[in-house]
């Protein structure tokens, strides 16, 4: 019975709540689409000092004005990427985010409209820049618990990471972060 509650509140957390989560403790941090009043309160509590915003620029619209509004008002890093989570990234949108990543004072929170798919994908782009994490164990920020469906329409972004991992297999290397940075810079095409 407790178990059931934990999964049914984990699965409430995830596909109605910010699906917040975080990357690398005071770090980084991954979530959905996050409303005025919840990303003041999560600037507060964990510091945050750069927002990264998934979803590209949203001019107008309401949720794109308010998030704006607060990471201005704390004088934060912002900045838009724009990715896709039914295709995977254009080569140009792929060395932008990382050199975004890489501007961003620390810490950062990066987040896509559900925080399951394209925050999944720069949630293991990060580990494997910015950490020593194992491949095997990045890829795991695409998974259900985060809300990603492998076998959905962003299914695509594992493609991202199975190029990588073919491309290493190629030359033959292991991963390091310096690999993966040439990678993205000169070998990645997104896969048509």
């Amino acid at each position: 019975g407790g178990a059931l509650v934990a999964f049914a509140w984990e699965a409430g957390y995830v596909l109605l709540g910010p699906n917040f989560h975080c990357v690398t403790p005071d770090d980084a941090y991954r979530s959905g689409q996050p409303n005025a009043a919840w990303l003041g309160r999560t600037i507060d509590r964990h510091g945050i000092r750069s927002v990264i915003n998934l979803r590209g620029d949203g001019h107008a619209s309401a949720w794109y004005v308010n998030e704006r509004r607060v990471a201005d008002e704390r004088d934060l890093f912002f900045d838009n990427v724009m990715l896709s989570a039914a295709f995977a990234p254009h080569e140009r949108d792929l060395r932008r985010l990382v050199r975004t990543l890489d501007a961003a004072p620390r810490p950062v929170l990066f987040h896509c409209r559900s925080g399951g798919d394209r925050s999944g994908l720069v949630a293991a782009i990060y580990l494997l820049l910015y950490t020593d994490t194992p491949m095997d164990a990045a890829r795991g920020q695409l998974c259900w618990r985060y809300g990603h469906n492998r076998y959905g329409r962003s299914a695509c972004l594992h493609g991202v990471l199975d190029q990588y991992e073919a491309w290493l297999t190629s030359q033959p290397t292991e991963h390091r972060p310096e690999h993966l940075r040439h990678w993205i810079a000169k070998v990645y095409r997104k896969a048509t």
